[in-house]
């Protein structure tokens, strides 16, 4: 019975560290802007996969930048390497919290670049990809993201403040977030 106690005891106290180990920080608009090399809005051109040294898969989009937001030029290519993907054998690794694209998807993004690797990853993973849509009514382009409630300082076309929402238009996103980047560099 007391090997019982002490193994529950230690399991007990190693979950949650193993828990811990597989978090990621919840962020803002404001952390994803400080914490990116750069923010563009793009469309994805290919998807392909690749395994590191035989030992995990990776998948590789390739990303056309339509808009820059800050840190990229219009036309350039961004190659977004993402953990997962086909592992051989039948089987696919797929890993909690990592974002997937569609060729022909178009998204807003912030990213942190690889130098030594010349790719790039999403900050904060799912947080930093916002989906592009399409308003049915309107036609006009909007910015959705299911982990990252948009809350913005500035005021909206009404003169109310923008808090919580899930929706904004891409051109309102694209203005605050320039803004939100451009009062960042004046600090440094």
């Amino acid at each position: 019975m007391k090997r019982f106690a002490w193994t529950f005891i230690a399991g007990f106290l190693i979950i949650p560290t193993l828990a811990w180990s597989a978090s990621v920080i919840k962020m803002d608009i404001d952390d994803l802007t400080k914490r990116s090399d750069l923010a563009v809005v793009g469309k994805v051109t290919s998807i392909s996969h690749q395994n590191v040294a035989d030992r995990y898969p990776e998948t590789l989009y390739k990303m056309q930048v339509l808009q820059t937001i800050y840190g990229a030029a219009d036309g350039e290519e961004i190659t977004i390497c993402l953990p997962g993907g086909p592992a051989g054998d039948g089987l696919t690794t797929f890993v909690p919290g990592m974002p997937r694209f569609k060729v022909d998807e178009k998204v807003a993004v912030f990213l942190v670049l690889d130098q030594d690797r010349n790719i790039a990853v999403p900050t904060g993973l799912e947080q930093g990809v916002f989906r592009i849509k399409i308003h049915p009514d309107t036609e006009e382009e909007y910015v959705t993201n299911q982990t990252v409630p948009i809350e913005i300082d500035a005021a909206s076309d009404s003169g109310t403040k923008i808090s919580g929402t899930k929706n904004l238009s891409l051109t309102k996103f694209r203005k605050v977030v320039k803004e939100k980047a451009t009062k960042l560099k004046e600090k440094k």
